[in-house]
């Protein structure tokens, strides 16, 4: 299985308009994962080659929400140095919601995760994930 695409969202007011890759080189999406700033752009998605399989980053400024989807499961990546009780705002797909914090990592993670979805369409095995 491999990564076949890259979608990050372009928002202006109300409007969106995805910003489409196909067979995206890691460097475009490092640099996608970059231009997050939970106003104009708020999510990637990466697109396996593999029916409803995929991975979701929302968010920006430093705080970001990691979603892997593999039908029938979704897993999400945590955060261990935070209290799951605590709450953080952030844009996701152009609407603002309310996260618990335990569930926004930082960009190093993201990055970790992403990096390893990208090669070989898997979770890393070194950090949390929890199923929904």
């Amino acid at each position: 299985m491999r990564v076949i695409s890259l979608s990050v969202d372009n928002r202006s007011g109300n409007r969106n308009r995805e910003e489409e890759t196909d067979e995206p080189t890691w460097e475009q999406v490092e640099r996608a994962f970059q231009s997050l700033d939970a106003r104009r752009h708020t999510m990637l998605t990466l697109e396996a080659d593999e029916e409803d399989h995929g991975l979701i980053v929302g968010g920006g400024g430093g705080l970001y929400v990691v979603t892997v989807h593999r039908y029938p499961e979704i897993f999400t990546l945590t955060s261990a140095e935070t209290d799951a009780g605590e709450a953080v705002r952030l844009t996701i797909g152009g609407q603002e919601g309310i996260f618990a914090k335990n569930l926004c990592v930082g960009v190093d993670q993201a990055l970790l995760a992403m990096r390893r979805y990208f090669e070989t369409c898997e979770l890393e095995r070194s950090m949390r994930w929890v199923a929904e």
